[in-house]
């Protein structure tokens, strides 16, 4: 066979970047972690988890992002009717949007520590800018002592993956 050289080759870039890839492609992946703990002892009153902030700055203002959240919880003494709100704040340090709020009303029994166990919230944005935005999440629950994320401050305790994806 003869040899093939690049300057015989048709249709293909000569490098491969994120404006010429095709929709769906996903162009850029973020995963983080977080050892943060956050208690939330007020019944009826929503509290942001610290360790669920993410930064993210997309690449194309038309992009989908894909975020999830995983993150331990446990329970102290009878918590009971649990939620989640999802936030994006935009531009950082502005003004916070509420995308989605979740109740999972459980009711956990007597024991001095229960718990559902893994959490996973996931959400699809398309926050229409190319500047940095933070998403984060706030717990609530209607009664009970404690409801404690990443009680262990475990170093997977609580972890954020964004997915953006070309449109």
């Amino acid at each position: 066979l003869p040899a093939v050289s690049g300057a015989n080759l048709t249709g293909i870039s000569a490098s491969v970047t994120a404006t010429n890839m095709p929709a769906g492609t996903v162009v850029k992946y973020q995963f983080t972690t977080s050892t943060t703990q956050t208690n939330i002892t007020s019944s009826s009153s929503w509290t942001t988890f610290a360790g669920t902030t993410v930064d993210f700055t997309p690449t194309f203002s038309n992009s989908q992002l894909d975020i999830t959240w995983s993150f331990a919880l446990e329970a102290n003494s009878n918590v009971n009717g649990i939620g989640f709100r999802i936030y994006r704040q935009s531009p950082i340090g502005g003004s916070d949007t509420l995308l989605a709020t979740s109740y999972q009303h459980s009711h956990w029994g007597t024991g001095n520590w229960t718990g559902p166990g893994d959490i996973v919230l996931n959400w699809n944005d398309s926050p229409g800018v190319t500047t940095p935005v933070r998403y984060f999440v706030q717990g609530y629950h209607e009664t009970g002592n404690a409801l404690y994320i990443n009680m262990g401050s475990d170093a997977l305790g609580i972890t954020m993956r964004v997915m953006e994806i070309k449109q």
